[in-house]
């Protein structure tokens, strides 16, 4: 499409032959939300993005996932899709890193948790959230994600029990209902004034460390890409308002359609807001970058 519009103008076709080589040159990296976007809102399938996480296997491109799923949860999703990438979870709260990914500068930074894995922390820990939540119980009418029973959390996230007893290892997070939705600004007002802040999910309110947001998390995983690889060109895909910033610190941010085939309300500069809904959107707007990008031909 390119190359069609610009046919017969050498100064254009010089200037997209140099974009080309600038990203060719470059290594690309992915950071992706999972629920509702890379991942079916409903089944929590990642069919409808097969084809572009292929052609990402092919061409080695790193790809982060950037969630609020817990650590465990993430390690069973790459083992069954073979994927053995630093990742962020909990909205930020940690990025995790395997053995082969530690030098001795990002040894100094990050704390050994075991089985070959180690945690850069940026969040709070759970046990100070779970008491602030406590805390505001009563006040807000909150249900919190700790307190909810087997058969209320499996109704609402649509898991099977063994998929849930993974989410519920929870390290930097609280996630919880709010009954009462008119009562959402008072509590933001709140929780603004203490160390900690909520982020809005797809399925839950979660109750997060005032510093912590997925943004913060991507800036830390760049910088390791950064020095890997001197030179990187990064892309994102969300589609919730917890991934907004996530879209803020990448260079091609990509808004997929909520489940409701409704786009976020998003301000970020150059965003690309894809016409499809969670998985089948980050299949067509990564392929169609990638092509475009120059790093795949179809």
């Amino acid at each position: 499409m390119l190359f069609c519009e610009f046919w017969g103008d050498s100064k254009n076709l010089y200037k997209i032959e140099k974009l080309f080589h600038y990203n060719y040159m470059r290594k690309i990296v992915i950071f992706s939300d999972l629920d509702g976007t890379l991942l079916d809102h409903n089944t929590y399938s990642y069919d409808a993005a097969k084809e572009a996480l292929s052609i990402i296997k092919k061409k080695n491109i790193p790809l982060i996932f950037t969630t609020s799923k817990t650590r465990a949860e993430v390690l069973k999703l790459q083992e069954d899709m073979g994927v053995d990438y630093p990742f962020i979870v909990e909205n930020g709260g940690g990025i995790i890193f395997r053995e082969k990914d530690i030098d001795e500068n990002l040894k100094k930074k990050v704390q050994e948790i075991g089985e070959g894995f180690y945690a850069l922390i940026l969040g709070a820990k759970r046990n100070d959230l779970i008491r602030f939540g406590q805390s505001l119980k009563k006040k807000y009418n909150l249900k919190l994600f700790s307190e909810m029973s087997d058969d209320e959390l499996m109704e609402i996230m649509s898991l099977p029990f063994e998929r849930l007893s993974l989410s519920k290892m929870r390290e930097f997070s609280e996630p919880f209902i709010l009954e009462d939705k008119c009562a959402v600004e008072e509590l933001l007002r709140e929780v603004e004034k203490s160390d900690f802040k909520i982020l809005k999910g797809g399925r839950f309110y979660h109750l997060v460390g005032k510093h912590q947001d997925k943004g913060k998390a991507v800036e830390k995983v760049k910088e390791f890409y950064v020095k890997k690889y001197e030179k990187i060109v990064t892309i994102g895909v969300g589609d919730s308002s917890n991934d907004i910033d996530l879209l803020k610190e990448v260079e091609y941010p990509i808004l997929v359609k909520k489940w409701d085939g409704k786009h976020v309300e998003c301000s970020v500069k150059n965003v690309i807001k894809s016409n499809f809904i969670g998985p089948e959107g980050f299949n067509y707007e990564v392929i169609d970058l990638l092509k475009s990008l120059g790093v795949y031909n179809g």
